[in-house]
């Protein structure tokens, strides 16, 4: 991705944290990332608007005028968010999505400053517990030890390795994952945007 200066990675930071649907967020990905981390699922929605306008003279033209192909778009990224992320197909949706954009492609420390030493430390947490968040959305199993400090920042020090290996059908994982998402993501993106 390019290299943004503060006002512009602000302004990303607001439009991502305005997308409602998966339309908005495929307009967000075409404008931020067309030719970068996902061209291919460009490349793919570019090659099913060929198939769209040869089938439109061919007798059996099965595609209404109101179709939209950005839900074709979205329907890619259920193949290949969770390979390029190594996360749980399960969880392929807008606000998940939203997540794993910020931490993935905007955050960066802020300069190397005497007065943002705090800030790169709030940013720092911030990462390990989206570390933890992303090793509960996997498929591969979470080893709690590898993230204590996330846990600590979390207060979920009672949750064993047990709770996690027992966990057959995800409903925990599923649990803490929410439970991150919903209580610490949109106040730690607010926080980074502000220090911008």
């Amino acid at each position: 991705m390019m290299t943004l200066l503060n006002e512009e990675r602000k302004q990303m930071i607001t439009k991502l944290q305005a997308i409602k649907d998966e339309l908005g967020l495929i307009d967000f990905l075409r404008e931020y990332f067309l030719h970068d981390e996902f061209a291919d699922v460009f490349d793919m929605e570019t090659e099913e608007r060929i198939k769209i306008a040869k089938a439109k003279f061919s007798y059996n033209y099965y595609i209404t005028e109101n179709y939209d192909i950005r839900k074709y778009t979205f329907f890619c990224l259920h193949t290949f968010v969770p390979k390029k992320y190594k996360i749980n197909c399960f969880y392929v949706e807008v606000n998940i999505l939203k997540v794993i954009i910020f931490y993935e492609h905007i955050v960066k420390p802020v300069e190397n400053k005497e007065e943002n030493v705090d800030k790169n430390k709030k940013i720092k947490e911030s990462t390990e517990v989206y570390n933890f968040y992303k090793a509960l959305i996997s498929d591969e199993k979470c080893q709690i030890s590898n993230y204590t400090e996330a846990i600590k920042i979390l207060g979920f020090e009672k949750l064993t390795q047990s709770d996690l290996d027992d966990d057959k059908n995800r409903i925990m994982r599923d649990f803490l994952s929410r439970l991150i998402q919903e209580n610490y993501f949109p106040k730690a993106i607010e926080e980074y945007k502000n220090y911008l």
